[in-house]
């Protein structure tokens, strides 16, 4: 190419317009000379093109119009020519945050011919440090968002990425290959890549497990939690722990769980002094904290194979739990903490710093660590005594976490159930003004039937082992009971009535002997609701034996 073309096609790619300007300005005089003008420089024209276009293309307006979007289908059959091919990127990028780009790409299999070109042109080798993001995959991203949320093209979608996915698994996988995975898996709805998830997910687990093994650096591993951490939400713990059980497949579970125990560790105490990667930092450890869940939902669930387990594994598993959730027990006190005292300064100005916008109970940190620890603290006894000590947290998360969005009930309820058996765990739950906390929300859903009745009979299971542990009901408890009595006197078939009757009896059992008298009416209505349940057939056989019990005595 001449060297004056070459000039004018730098001052095009040059980030001001004053020199973008200049460049169009001098074009015309040099493309009206009859040696720029004949067939033997069209590869120069074709690239002279392509800069104006890519100049034009710096504007918002222009990059996201109709006009741009009708030129690509010329673009891509362009990106064969490596002496252009990062410019048309560049230019394919820019129009591909404009929803406007989508049909063109679900044209005649475009999609699938530019994912091809971008995996098998060499575009993406030796790239691998993510500062370097390749402009091909940041436009596939742009496509597949974009057209996530249209629906004509979300449904066409659901076939495409199952193609898409598998030629990612093709080649030997990048950081930014996982990076790009993991990002598109978690910001698109799941229902479109389980569309086609058994296509693919052996593959995957095969990817992850080979890589996994082979001791990745830092920013791999945090792409390999995220995609992990993603199907087991969708699939359960099945999809890590695999049948039939291998050597592999035990040890790539088992330093998965291990390394996301060991990151918990390690990023923890230090999370307060690396505010600025706290969202890259706080993703992480939700993943993390995934498949923690899902290493206790496997170990704690009768039909799973436990022999996946040899006894030397169990014992260090457990070992590295503890370790990981006794220290989120004291960052969520530090941190429940401070966020109180910000807040009870009432002021704008003063703020914890390393919160959330939307505040501490939404916070991904929170959510994910308090649904992991408590289900750890209900098989689990070692840290119990320890996670006393956030009692008030878990209640308050259990208060406040439905108005803000987030139900953490079901999951603190399991905790709590295992907390009140540790020693002092009655007093202290009573002491946070635990019961008054789970009954009104028991009373509102029994009265509304919103709720699960698996969280329901959580609640009825945790208020009858404060009643039982106790040697007194205290007088404000009556008001429980009268409740299950009036509940019956307008719904007889409501929810959990035996569970709820056995309560109440509980209740009334140990009563004062002067509030028992002052409630005799109460021990009738208890008696004769008893009674009625004593004739259904969907009661387990202690129930029914108990309730006769409570009737005769």
């Amino acid at each position: 190419m001449n060297p004056d073309l070459q000039k004018c096609i730098a001052l095009m790619n040059k980030p001001d317009h004053t020199s973008k300007f200049v460049a169009l300005a001098i074009l015309p005089t040099l493309l009206t000379h009859q040696k720029y003008n004949d067939e033997q420089n069209s590869d120069d024209l074709v690239q002279i093109a392509v800069n104006i276009l890519f100049s034009f293309a710096g504007f918002e307006k222009i990059a996201t119009s109709k006009q741009l979007s009708e030129r690509i289908p010329k673009l891509l059959d362009l990106l064969h020519k490596e002496q252009i091919r990062s410019t048309v990127l560049e230019i394919l990028v820019r129009g591909a945050t404009s929803p406007e780009a989508v049909p063109v790409y679900f044209q005649h299999d475009r999609l699938e011919r530019f994912w091809d070109n971008i995996l098998q042109s060499g575009i993406l080798a030796g790239v691998d440090r993510l500062d370097e993001p390749s402009t091909g995959l940041q436009t596939m991203t742009y496509i597949i968002l974009n057209s996530s949320t249209i629906p004509e093209y979300a449904d066409r979608l659901k076939g495409k990425l199952g193609y898409i996915i598998e030629k990612c698994l093709q080649v030997n996988p990048s950081t930014l290959i996982l990076e790009f995975l993991a990002d598109i898996l978690n910001r698109i709805d799941a229902e479109l890549w389980m569309y086609s998830a058994s296509q693919w997910t052996d593959s995957l687990y095969t990817t992850l497990a080979q890589i996994t093994l082979h001791h990745p650096d830092g920013n791999t591993r945090s792409h390999l939690s995220s995609i992990i951490s993603i199907i087991l939400r969708q699939q359960g713990p099945l999809f890590l722990f695999k049948s039939p059980v291998t050597p592999e497949h035990k040890k790539f579970a088992l330093l998965t769980v291990s390394l996301s125990t060991v990151n918990i560790r390690s990023t923890l105490p230090s999370l307060s002094n690396r505010l600025s990667q706290y969202p890259t930092l706080a993703n992480r450890l939700a993943a993390d904290y995934d498949i923690l869940t899902s290493a206790i939902q496997y170990l704690t669930d009768d039909e799973m194979d436990i022999d996946f387990f040899d006894p030397d594994s169990l014992v260090k598993l457990g070992e590295n739990l503890n370790n990981a959730f006794g220290d989120t027990i004291e960052f969520l006190r530090d941190r429940w903490d401070a966020a109180r005292r910000a807040a009870s300064l009432d002021t704008e100005s003063v703020q914890i710093e390393w919160d959330t916008p939307s505040g501490i109970i939404r916070d991904v940190v929170t959510i994910s660590s308090i649904r992991s620890l408590t289900y750890w603290l209900r098989e689990d006894e070692g840290l119990r005594s320890q996670a006393l000590g956030i009692m008030d947290i878990l209640l308050d998360v259990f208060n406040e976490g439905l108005d803000q969005g987030i139900d953490y009930r079901g999951w603190v309820c399991s905790g709590i159930e295992g907390l009140i058996m540790a020693k002092n765990g009655r007093e202290i739950f009573l002491k946070e003004n635990g019961w008054n906390v789970i009954w009104n929300d028991l009373e509102k859903s029994l009265v509304s039937n919103a709720d699960s009745l698996d969280l329901a009979e959580c609640q009825v299971r945790i208020l009858s082992l404060i009643v039982e542990q106790g040697d007194i009901s205290r007088d404000e408890w009556i008001s429980a009971a009268r409740f299950v009595v009036g509940q019956y006197a307008q719904n007889p078939q409501f929810q959990l009535k035996h569970n709820l009757v056995l309560l109440s009896f509980k209740i009334w059992e140990k009563l004062p002997r002067h509030s028992k008298i002052l409630e005799k009416s109460l021990k009738n209505d208890l008696v004769a609701l008893g009674n009625d349940v004593l004739d259904q057939t969907n009661i387990s056989d202690d129930c029914l034996q108990n309730i006769r019990k409570y009737i005769s005595s």
